[in-house]
């Protein structure tokens, strides 16, 4: 009723999204991504047109439909240039797909630049720097990340301690991976 009523406020958009997202009804969340993006452009807001193609890419990419994740985090970028969470989220997956390293590092970077104290934005450009053979350059990125919360996730203790591995640290590694083990219940 709050997007009818409203239709120039995205308050109402964004709580259906969660919504929706929450019920895992993903293709009612693609159908509402795709109506707020063509209200939000009518608008000329691009912020929220940006925020609808990248539910809509993180969905695809859930869902393992990679081009259609890939199309929507490009048309998010069309609007948002520098929306840190696309931005994050498209490098990521292109880095676990080992595609793009070079446009991956780019995007990531930016992120980094926008948010220097996001530990998964940190994470996600320290990875990319480890694949591409430069781990003594993705380890600052990983001891900054411990200082904003990555301790907390397992996947960026693992990440981190595959660099120190890399790096030869192999005490500093077996820590790092039994801290990941930890917080992953074991595996």
């Amino acid at each position: 009723k709050g997007i009818i009523l409203q239709p120039s406020e995205f308050d109402a958009n964004e709580l259906k999204i969660s919504l929706l997202y929450i019920r895992e009804d993903w293709p009612a969340l693609i159908a509402h991504c795709d109506a707020m993006a063509k209200r939000a452009i009518s608008l000329g807001n691009n912020e929220a047109v940006a925020e609808a193609y990248a539910t809509k890419g993180d969905v695809a990419y859930q869902e393992g439909d990679r081009k259609a994740a890939f199309r929507s985090y490009k048309k998010a970028l069309k609007y948002n240039p520098d929306y840190a969470p696309v931005l994050n989220n498209y490098a990521y997956y292109l880095s676990e797909e080992g595609r793009s390293l070079g446009k991956a590092e780019q995007m990531s970077a930016r992120t980094v630049e926008l948010e220097p104290d996001n530990a998964t934005y940190r994470d996600t450009y320290g990875w990319i720097l480890y694949l591409l053979g430069r781990p003594q350059e993705a380890k600052p990125h990983f001891k900054h990340a411990m200082l904003y919360g990555g301790k907390d996730s397992a996947v960026i203790l693992d990440h981190y301690a595959e660099v120190l591995f890399e790096l030869k640290e192999y005490d500093m590694a077996f820590i790092y991976w039994n801290m990941a083990l930890q917080k992953n219940d074991g595996e």
